[in-house]
């Protein structure tokens, strides 16, 4: 831990109380009507709407009493579907509320952790988007108040819900298929390219772009769209691992009982053919190692171009997948995606089949652990969120931190370790690099560094730069007042 964490910690811990009751509302009071305000109204947030109606239509007691965005026109017209609610702007207002019990957070990533943060400590229960975090320190403090504050936090995880997961998680313990080989987890999805501006694009009149920003500088607004294209520019989202491919990262780690982050990473990819605004990678390949499975090569990919140039939709060249988790056994496999798996036996016959619902019960845990008093009892509690962004984090940070000009060439010539040990994962990733015929001298290939990281500081090990580098982006730096709350 660096001075700077120390200092953060230590004004957390003096801050908040050692004990605090567990909710506004009366503990395990389940009669009592759960109020919620939603915080950020895009498709995300008016898509969690619709599973809060589900679950009170199951019996859940909760309302939407109100709604928030930074962007007023966007909390006018979700306040106005139901129901001509309450609207605020400025989400610091929501939290000193007394009408509200919990609020869901649903804003761009860098906003996830601070207001999360803010809510626990003014007594509010959450239910926050993934990822959890926008950089692996403040995802670190916001499990910290969870726990001191003892508040019911669930993430936006919502494979921890499906109902096939977990048939799934006791095939694989019962180890019928014999010693695990390989993992593989890949998001075959077209994304296009979010343009780019000659100059800043005007702010929309009903937006408070101070808000908005947050904690990052307010910087003129450099892309197409305010919206949703903020996932692939770093200062506010993370890219399609954080977007999607933590999705798969979080439910690996369920079904193969890892609880710690990775203590190695290796990432491989760039962003081809689009010169465009975004700044994340469209291709990225990453090769991870966790206590003990060091010797199970686990890699992840995701590819946003098609596998022929031109085709509308992606290929489902995988499993006849576009998206999901592979796990290869001595004896078959196992994959599990949102909506259930199966298992199968070497020779491809599906023997075991795990009917999922894509996780449609996520919210309603989050409300009856709330009415109940226990947070032991959430499906995506903090702790196993942040464990999951943590991967996600150190993937970016081996591809910011490695070095470019690097073409297909090099890698079959001379392939790191990391990629060698990955054979197949290797061949798909040339495949569709290939396929779409990059020019590496405009769109070079950048081979991450190599990275080791100590779970229990949740620091790097090592005194090259790559290291020292990838250290420093840890954590991110925040404009008052929008600081970590301490």
């Amino acid at each position: 831990m660096n001075r700077r964490d120390f200092l953060v910690r230590a004004a957390l811990a003096s801050s908040v109380p050692a004990v605090l009751p567990i909710r506004s509302r009366a503990q395990g009071d389940v009669n009592s009507e759960i109020r919620l305000a939603l915080i950020g109204c895009g498709s995300r947030g008016n898509g969690l709407l619709g599973s809060l109606e589900a679950a009170v239509a199951r019996g859940c007691k909760a309302r939407l009493a109100m709604v928030c965005d930074a962007d007023l026109a966007r909390a006018r017209q979700t306040a106005a579907k139901h129901g001509n609610l309450p609207v605020e702007q400025d989400y610091r207002r929501v939290l000193e509320r007394k009408d509200i019990d919990a609020v869901i957070v649903a804003t761009p990533n860098h906003l996830h952790c601070l207001v999360a943060i803010s809510a626990c400590l003014a007594g509010k229960d959450t239910y926050v988007e993934k990822p959890l975090s926008h950089c692996v320190a403040e995802g670190r403090v916001l499990a910290d108040v969870v726990a001191r504050t003892r508040r019911v936090v669930q993430c936006g995880l919502q494979h921890r819900s499906d109902t096939g997961l977990n048939p799934t998680r006791d095939f694989v313990k019962e180890g019928s298929l014999g010693r695990l080989l390989a993992v593989h987890a890949f998001w075959y999805r077209i994304r296009h390219s979010i343009g780019k501006v000659a100059g800043p694009t005007p702010i929309p009149p009903d937006v408070d772009y101070n808000l908005y920003c947050g904690p990052r500088p307010v910087a003129p607004l450099m892309r197409k769209n305010l919206h949703y294209d903020w996932h692939w520019q770093r200062p506010y989202g993370n890219g399609e691992f954080g977007n999607s491919v933590v999705h798969q990262i979080d439910h690996t780690h369920h079904l193969l009982g890892i609880k710690t982050p990775p203590t190695a990473v290796r990432s491989f990819g760039g962003r081809f053919l689009w010169d465009d605004d975004g700044e994340t990678p469209n291709t990225l390949l990453a090769a991870f190692t966790y206590p003990g499975f060091e010797a199970v090569p686990y890699t992840v990919e995701i590819c946003n171009l098609p596998l022929t140039p031109g085709q509308p939709d992606m290929e489902a060249r995988f499993l006849k997948k576009t998206v999901g988790t592979f796990l290869l056994f001595e004896n078959g496999h196992v994959f599990f995606d949102r909506g259930g798996g199966y298992a199968a036996d070497k020779d491809g016959k599906r023997i075991r089949k795990f009917p999922g619902d894509g996780g449609a019960k996520h919210l309603a845990n989050f409300l009856e652990c709330m009415a109940a008093g226990k947070p032991g009892d959430l499906n995506c509690p903090v702790e196993e969120a942040h464990r999951s962004s943590v991967a996600c984090h150190l993937a970016d940070l081996s591809h910011v931190t490695g070095t470019g000009g690097h073409d297909l060439a090099s890698l079959e010539n001379d392939p790191p370790p990391e990629l060698a040990r990955a054979a197949a994962a290797r061949a798909g990733f040339k495949e569709h690099l290939g396929a779409n015929n990059i020019d590496f001298k405009k769109y070079p290939l950048r081979i991450g560094a190599a990275l080791r990281f100590n779970p229990e500081t949740e620091r790097f090990t090592g005194s090259d730069e790559a290291t020292r580098q990838a250290n420093a982006l840890l954590a991110d730096s925040y404009r008052a007042p929008f600081t970590l709350p301490g």
